[in-house]
C-alpha cells in the first residue's frame, strides 16, 4: 500500500494501527510531507508499527515531526540480538 498526503480511505481500514507493516510513505510534493502513525514524514520510507507502538523504518536518516513540533529521525538500534531501525527524538544539537 502507498500512502500520500493526509489520511485516506475507508474508516474501517486502519492503516496506522498496531501491527501494521510494509506501508510505503510517498511524500505529497504539494505540501512537502505525508502523515502516518502520528508523524509528518518529510522523507519517503517503508514503515510499520510494532505491537508496542514503535514505528519501524526501512532505512536510517528518515525525518519526521510530531504534533508537538518535535523532530524525529530513524536510527539503528539493537532489539536483543536483532538490529532494527526505529525513530528516536533528534537532539537540539543535531537540528
Amino acid at each position: 500500500m502507498v500512502l500520500t498526503g493526509g489520511r485516506t480511505g475507508d474508516p474501517e481500514f486502519i492503516i496506522d494501527g498496531l501491527g501494521s507493516h510494509d506501508i510505503k510513505i510517498a511524500i505529497d510534493k504539494t505540501i512537502g510531507y505525508t502523515e502516518y502513525g502520528g508523524l509528518k514524514f518529510q522523507d519517503e520510507a517503508v514503515v510499520g508499527i510494532a505491537r508496542d507502538g514503535t514505528v519501524q523504518v526501512d532505512r536510517e536518516g528518515v525525518k519526521a515531526t510530531d504534533a508537538k513540533g518535535r523532530h524525529w529521525i530513524s536510527q539503528k538500534r539493537q532489539d536483543g540480538e536483532t538490529p532494527i531501525i526505529v525513530f528516536g527524538l533528534q537532539s537540539a544539537a543535531g537540528e
